[in-house]
C-alpha cells in the first residue's frame, strides 16, 4: 500500500474589525502530493442550528484509478484571532471548531489534533507539533496567527471512494453584520481533474433570513433553488464583493447544483446590517426615511418608532414578510415599496405562528417621544 500526503484545510478563524469579532472560512479536502485521484462529487451542507451555530456536512465521492493507498490527511484550522477571544486549545483541541468527525468508506476513522506555527509544519513527511509557549512565547496568543491540524490516516482502495466529515463551529456579527462567513470551493481544484463532476451545496440559514452573496462562482441568480426571491444586489459597502446576488428567504435550504463544475471563486455570504436597515440612527425608525429588513436578525434592534405611523408599520412587519394584505392605506403603500414584499392574499395574520424571535421583538416595541 502506497501513502501519501493530503490536506483537509477548514479556516475556521476568528478575525476582528468594525468594533465585533467574526467567524472565517471553511475549505475543501486538498491533496498535496497526490495527482492521479479525481472528485466525481460533492454534497456540501452548511445549515445554521441557532443564531451563533452553523453545522458543516461534506460528502465526497474520490475516483482512485491506481492502487490501493493510505493518505495522511490533515484538518487545517486557522487560530482565534482578535479582542476577547479564547485561542489556546480547549481539550485538546480547536475552542471554537466542535462535533468534528470523519468517515473514510462509512468507517469512523480516529484523528489527533496539534498546533503548529504555520503552513511549513511538514517535514520529511512528519508533522512538526509546538506547543503554546513554542509558538508565543510570553506574547498574547490572540494576537499571533497559528494553526490547528486535526489528522488522520486515510484508507483510499481503488476505483470509488466515499469522505465524509462535519463540524461545528459559532458565528458572530460586527457592527455592520448580523453574520459573515465564507467557505472556500477553489481549494477543489487541486485533485485531478481540476473540477467537480457533479456539485451541490445546500444552505439553511433559518426562516426569514436576508443575506447577500459574492456572485463568484456562478453566472446568475436564477441558478439558485429558493423558497423566495433572489436577484441581482448593491454589494457596498463591502468592497470585496464586487457583484452578488441578494436573497431574501421564506424558509428552507437555498440549493445550487452543477455538473461539471468549474469552480471559478469562493463562496462569502454577508448578512449586513447597515445597508439593509438604510441606517437607521439608533434604530429609532421613521416611515418617512427609512426601509425595514426582511431578515429576522436584522429586526431584532430596531425597537423604538419615530411616531405612531411608524410604530404601525413596525409592528406589522412579520406579518409583511408573510404577505399579508394590508387594507390600511399607510401601511400597505409603505410595504408596497419595500423590494422584498410579496402580498400573499391566501394569508391570514396570526400572532401564535410567528417565530419565538418575533413574539419577543413584538413585546419590546416603544414609540420615541
Amino acid at each position: 500500500m502506497n501513502k501519501f500526503w493530503a490536506t483537509l484545510t477548514i479556516c475556521t478563524m476568528l478575525g476582528w474589525g468594525n468594533d465585533g469579532v467574526f467567524y472565517g472560512s471553511g475549505n475543501q479536502l486538498i491533496p498535496i502530493v497526490e495527482s492521479d485521484i479525481s472528485i466525481s462529487w460533492e454534497v456540501l451542507e452548511i445549515k445554521r442550528i441557532d443564531r451563533w451555530t452553523l453545522d458543516v456536512n461534506v460528502q465526497y465521492h474520490f475516483y482512485n484509478p491506481g492502487s490501493a493507498k493510505q493518505l495522511h490527511v490533515g484538518f487545517e484550522a486557522p487560530s482565534p484571532l482578535g479582542p476577547d477571544v479564547e485561542a489556546a486549545p480547549k481539550n485538546g483541541q480547536h475552542p471554537y471548531i466542535t462535533h468534528f468527525s470523519v468517515e473514510v468508506n462509512d468507517k469512523p476513522v480516529s484523528y489527533q489534533c496539534v498546533t503548529v506555527a504555520d503552513k511549513n509544519y511538514l517535514k520529511d513527511g512528519k508533522i512538526q507539533a509546538k506547543s503554546m509557549y513554542e509558538i508565543a512565547g510570553n506574547s498574547d496568543l490572540s494576537e499571533l496567527p497559528f494553526l490547528y491540524v486535526y489528522h488522520f490516516n486515510a484508507d483510499f482502495a481503488q476505483g470509488d471512494n466515499t469522505v465524509t466529515h462535519h463540524y461545528r463551529y459559532s458565528l458572530s456579527g460586527t457592527t455592520d453584520d448580523a453574520y459573515y462567513f465564507d467557505y472556500i470551493l477553489t481549494a477543489a481544484k487541486r485533485w485531478a481533474n481540476k473540477h467537480i463532476d457533479n456539485f451541490t451545496l445546500s444552505i439553511d440559514l433559518g426562516l426569514y433570513q436576508n443575506f447577500v452573496m459574492k456572485q463568484s462562482f456562478f453566472s446568475n441568480p436564477s441558478e439558485w433553488n429558493v423558497n423566495g426571491i433572489v436577484q441581482k444586489g448593491k454589494c457596498t459597502p463591502y468592497e470585496k464583493m464586487k457583484e452578488c446576488a441578494e436573497f431574501f428567504v421564506i424558509g428552507g435550504p437555498i440549493v445550487y447544483q452543477k455538473k461539471n463544475f468549474k469552480i471559478r471563486g469562493d463562496l462569502s455570504i454577508v448578512a449586513p446590517l447597515k445597508n439593509l436597515v438604510d441606517g437607521i440612527p439608533n434604530y429609532d425608525f421613521d416611515y418617512r426615511n427609512n426601509r425595514l429588513p426582511f431578515g429576522i436578525d436584522q429586526s431584532l434592534n430596531i425597537t423604538n418608532s419615530h411616531d405612531k405611523t411608524s410604530y404601525r408599520i413596525l409592528r406589522n412587519l412579520p406579518y409583511a414578510r408573510r404577505g399579508y394584505v394590508f387594507k390600511t392605506p399607510e401601511i400597505r403603500r409603505y410595504y408596497e415599496a419595500q423590494p422584498w414584499y410579496r402580498p400573499n392574499p391566501s394569508y391570514k395574520a396570526a400572532l401564535n405562528k410567528l417565530t419565538p424571535q418575533e413574539k419577543e421583538w413584538l413585546k419590546k416595541l416603544t414609540i420615541g417621544d
